[in-house]
Formats: structure tokens, sequence, C-alpha cells
């Protein structure tokens, strides 16, 4: 019993002096920087502020567009007299010092070109001399703001993007359970978002951000009598066995590729860049890179106005709201341009030609069928008497009744086209304000019944 208690103390001691050793090696090692952590909370921090940081964005495009008011063009003189001093000075002297002069020998190349016309002056875009200091802080204010356009484009991926796949996959999980999309019907051939979520049922992960788990299993449970087991479970990317098949004892990198849900991954990338403001923030950072070799570029960015004040982002859906019928009545207008290209070009191209200047060849807009077509939807549609007023009478010619009925014809049609799309742009406000009330009553209801 001695020789026991002897070497349960000696075991204590020998465990206190390793952890003695322990604490003094941990005390004396550097310490550690958790990378994840602090982009998590960075990541955090730019979710919380997203709206901040884009007011603070377009207060800066507004400053900048500001200053581009005072930016001129100028042209670089080659004379004695020279451009207005504005510090430019001594870089067109030099550029005008750098032509070679002309050989006073040769009897001058005018003569050969007939006395062409001369070249146009060099010009430059910059700012006054007294203005100086705008250039270096538009410099500044636009690494800035593209900071920022950044940060807004890293901030709504972490704030608004899981929120868009969360409904994105109730709703999947739903039209499986309850209508029994992609397994007793298929989505509408005009459905791309149905057939484009097709390929994440048989994702083995799916769902992911949602919180019924199950809903597969459900499925499968519900259309077995109705359709093969094999065959349902081979449709939702399930083992067809109820075994688990054993986990995977590869390692590295190949094994880490493996075990990456590829299909998931796909779906989950064709739902973030089809997000459409996702895709107005892409654009925005885009614009504001470029503004930084361009200070022009900065005045897209004021478009933002428009969606960030809820009153005229109203307007700007009305605009849009009827898109696909204007986009259709464009389309009409330009079959009906083409179809008088083709009569134009076949029967009546001598009208088309206008004569040129002393020494130069007669314009002709209608001697091949492209210049032609442009020419109909160019002028024929702005001029108010349609083509007839753009091309020369039919007075005297042989044709001449028929060419009145072909101008005639034209501009009926042409007006019947531009009425269509007027009419579609002055009722697309009443339209707007009926379907949103209408659209806001079922959302209120269906964020009511997700909540139940």
């Amino acid at each position: 019993k001695e020789e026991l208690a002897a070497q349960v103390e000696a075991a204590m001691l020998a465990a206190d002096e390793a952890k003695k050793k322990k604490a003094a090696s941990t005390a004396g090692a550097a310490p550690s920087f958790d990378v994840g952590k602090y982009m998590k909370k960075l990541t955090s921090f730019l979710a919380r502020n997203f709206f901040q940081i884009k007011f603070f964005a377009l207060v800066i495009a507004f400053l900048i567009n500001f200053m581009l008011l005072f930016y001129k063009v100028s042209q670089i003189e080659s004379d004695e007299e020279g451009a207005e001093d504005d510090g430019m000075g001594d870089i067109a002297a030099e550029l005008a010092d750098d032509e070679p002069a002309a050989d006073a020998g040769d009897p001058g190349e005018d003569a050969e070109d007939g006395g062409g016309e001369e070249e146009d002056p060099e010009e430059y875009i910059h700012v006054e001399q007294e203005f100086w200091y705008l250039e270096r802080c538009i410099n500044i204010l636009g690494m800035i703001h593209c900071l920022f356009s950044l940060c807004m484009l890293i901030a709504y991926y972490n704030l608004k993007i899981p929120l868009a796949i969360f409904k994105r996959e109730k709703q999947v999980s739903r039209k499986m359970e309850f209508d029994g999309i992609y397994i007793a019907e298929q989505p509408e051939d005009d459905d791309l978002n149905g057939h484009w979520d097709k390929m994440v049922i048989s994702a083995k992960s799916f769902p992911v951000n949602y919180w019924d788990k199950f809903v597969k299993k459900r499925v499968r449970e519900k259309y077995s009598e109705t359709f093969e087991f094999d065959a349902l479970s081979e449709i939702l990317g399930m083992d067809k066995s109820a075994i688990p098949a054993e986990a995977s004892s590869e390692t590295g990198i190949i094994a880490t590729f493996k075990a990456v849900d590829w299909r998931y991954q796909t779906w989950q990338i064709g739902v973030t860049v089809t997000d459409s403001t996702f895709l107005y923030l892409i654009f925005y950072f885009v614009f504001s890179v470029l503004g930084n070799f361009n200070y022009f570029f900065f005045a897209a960015h004021l478009i933002d106005v428009a969606i960030g004040v809820p009153a005229l982002r109203i307007i700007l859906q009305a605009i849009t709201y009827n898109g696909k019928e204007l986009v259709l009545t464009v389309g009409l207008l330009s079959i009906v341009c083409y179809i008088y290209t083709v009569l134009a070009f076949n029967f009546f191209r001598e009208f088309y030609v206008a004569e040129g200047e002393e020494g130069e060849d007669p314009d002709q807009k209608c001697h091949d069928v492209f210049t032609c077509f442009v020419f109909h939807l160019y002028q024929g549609v702005r001029a108010g008497g349609g083509i007839g007023d753009v091309i020369e009478p039919p007075d005297g010619a042989d044709n001449e009744y028929v060419r009145i009925l072909f101008d005639f014809s034209f501009s009926c049609s042409s007006l019947l086209s531009c009425w269509l799309s007027s009419r579609v742009s002055l009722l697309t406000p009443l339209v707007l304000s009926v379907t949103s009330s209408k659209e806001l009553r079922m959302n209120l209801l269906e964020t009511v019944s997700y909540a139940a």
C-alpha cells in the first residue's frame, strides 16, 4: 500500500510539472492570428453598414461630377500665337517643334490633292491652371469610391445572397413536395428559372440553407406508389440503399475536389449572377474602376439616385414594367423598315441618290441593303412626313404613282408602330399602380403564410 501511494504521488507530481511546462511554453510562444475570424468580423461590419456605404459612395460620385464641370477642351496650336497659357504651352511648343518642316523644293502635295482639307488640330481635355488641385482631389475620391464599391459588393453578397438562396430553395422544395414539379410535372417552356432549378434537386447536398432537410425523403415516400423507387432516388440524388455509404478515407487536394457538390455550387452561382441587384453592383464596381482611368465614367453612378430613392424607383419601374412589349414594338418597327428596305432596294433605289458637292461622287443611300436599312430606320422614322421627305421627289418618273403609294404606306406603317409604343408607355403607369398594389397584397399574404 505504501508503494502504491508513493507511485500515485509521483505520478501526480509528474503531471503537475508537465502542466507547468506546457503553460510556460504557451506563454512564451507568439500569439496566433486567426485570419478567418477577422474576415468574418469585417464582412459582418460591411453587411450591417451597407446602406451607409452606398450613401457615401453616392455623395462621392456627386462631388466628382461637380468637379468635372470645370474641365474643358483646348487645341494644341502650332503657330506663333499659341494656345491660351494654361500650363500646357511648353508641351504644345515641343509637339510643334517635333513635326518635320515641309520641303521648300517640293512643288507641294496640296496641288496633287487638289487643295485637300487641313488636318484637324489635336485636342486635349484639361482643367484650368488655377484649379489644378481638382485633378488630385478627383484622383483621391475616385480611389475611395472604388473601395466603397467593392465594399458594397461584398456586403450585398454576405447580406442578401444567402437570403435569396434560402427563398429559392424553399420555393423549389415546396413546388416539388406539394405541386409535384420536376416529379409528376415539368416546368413550362418559358420558365427559365424552373428549368435551372431542375438541376439542383438531384444535388446530394440540397437543401443547404433551407431548414427542412427531410423534404426529399417525404417526396420520395409520397410518389413511391406512382413512380419506381430507383427512378425517384436518381431524380432526387438520394442513395438507393438505406445503409449510408462509407466515408472516403482519401486525403489531399483530389479528395477535397471530390467532396465538393459541384452541381449545387453551379446552381448557386447561377442564382447569384441572375440577381438583378447583384448584377447592378457588379456594373457599379466596374464603372468605378474604369472611372479611375477616365473620370467621366463616374457620370454613370448618378443613376443610383433613381435606384436608392423609393419615389424615383417607382418611376423607373413604370418605364421598364412593360419592357417586353416595348421591345416587341421596336422589333415590329424594325421588321416594317426592313420590308420597305427590300422594296426600295429593288424598285426605287434611283430616288436614294443625292448629288455630291463639286468633285465628289454622288451619295448613294440604297445601293447596298444594310445602308438602305439603316437609312430607313434612322431617317425615315424620324422624318415628319415619312421617307418621302428625305429622298428625291417622284415628279415625272415612270413609276410616280407607285412611288407615292410607297411613301404613303411607309408613313402609315411607321406612325402605327410609334402609336403602339406610345400607348404602351402611357398605359404603363396605370397598369403599374394596379398591379403594384396587388403584388404588395400578395407579398404580404405570402409573408404571413411563411411566418405561420
